[in-house]
């Protein structure tokens, strides 16, 4: 019985959550529109109602994306909500339209600060409303922390930076294969940009990827283990399946494989921030602002 309340009531809380993203966004949106701004073009659009259903059934996701991350975040309240803001809207706002400009460049030539301006409100709502019923279990006292020098700070960082483009080389070339051809037909607007072209802008977004996550990373309270699985979790929702499950104007081929592909990106890339931030630590080091700062056995 305690047990399929405890599932309840973690529903519950991802309609909650799901729900604040949406109607902040809208209203976010409907200021935009009236600022001028125009909503971004994309092919086939649905009906009022589809576009209604689709946008629940996605907040709902990235609800879900967000939850075991912001479970195990520490730290005040304001804290932890701007953290999850942060990473929202650089993931789902600024991520989409970087690729949307590269990739699908007829369809961004307008919309881009209307979907800015609507992230950012949902994602105001949606990390108040997460950061207040998802994160009383994680605990503010005796939470260790490695310390790092300013050295290390700028070598764990050049790492991460660089780290994913590899990683997105990766696994993008092993579904080029099954997408390739989709993109040089012009499947839906889409286009292959030459290298030049994405290598600056993976290393870019890159760049703003770490940015927008390392405040979550840093406050997190729990296990290495669990660092890796929530945050390759939060990374395969807000930059994979939250955008690719409402592309349905894409072939389902391109769908399932970049969905594969950033589920792969994601795990692997968390395991490489788990293991740049949170090395194993020798518990010899200070403790500043009531919580444990430790120093690494790495550095």
């Amino acid at each position: 019985m305690n047990n399929f309340r405890s599932v309840v009531g973690w529903i519950l809380k991802l309609v909650a959550s799901g729900l604040a993203y949406v109607a902040a966004g809208t209203v976010a949106a409907a200021v935009a529109a009236v600022a001028g701004l125009h909503a971004p073009a994309m092919p086939g659009a649905p009906s009022a109602g589809k576009a209604e259903a689709i946008s629940l059934c996605m907040s709902l996701l990235l609800a879900a994306g967000l939850a075991p991350l912001a479970a195990g975040l520490s730290g005040a309240y304001t804290t932890r909500w701007l953290a999850i803001t942060l990473l929202v809207f650089v993931n789902v706002g600024l991520n989409t339209v970087i690729e949307t400009k590269i990739f699908m460049p007829t369809f961004a030539k307008v919309g881009g600060t209307f979907l800015l301006l609507m992230v950012a409100g949902g994602a105001l709502a949606f990390g108040a409303v997460l950061a207040r019923i998802f994160g009383r279990s994680a605990t503010t006292s005796a939470v260790a922390r490695p310390y790092f020098r300013p050295g290390q700070w700028a070598w764990r960082v050049a790492v991460a930076v660089l780290a994913f483009p590899v990683i997105y080389y990766t696994f993008g070339m092993m579904v080029a294969p099954f997408v390739l051809p989709a993109y040089r037909a012009g499947v839906a607007g889409l286009v292959v940009p030459k290298a030049s072209v994405i290598l600056p802008v993976q290393i870019g977004r890159s760049a703003l990827y770490l940015l927008g996550s390392l405040p979550a990373i840093w406050l997190w309270a729990r296990s290495r283990r669990g660092l890796i699985l929530a945050f390759g979790w939060t990374g395969t929702v807000t930059t994979g399946l939250y955008g690719l499950l409402q592309a349905y104007w894409f072939p389902p081929v391109l769908r399932i494989a970049h969905s594969l592909e950033i589920t792969a990106d994601s795990f692997v890339y968390a395991l490489v921030i788990a293991i740049l931030f949170r090395p194993r630590v020798t518990f010899a080091s200070r403790v500043e602002g009531g919580e444990k700062n430790v120093t690494a056995s790495a550095a």
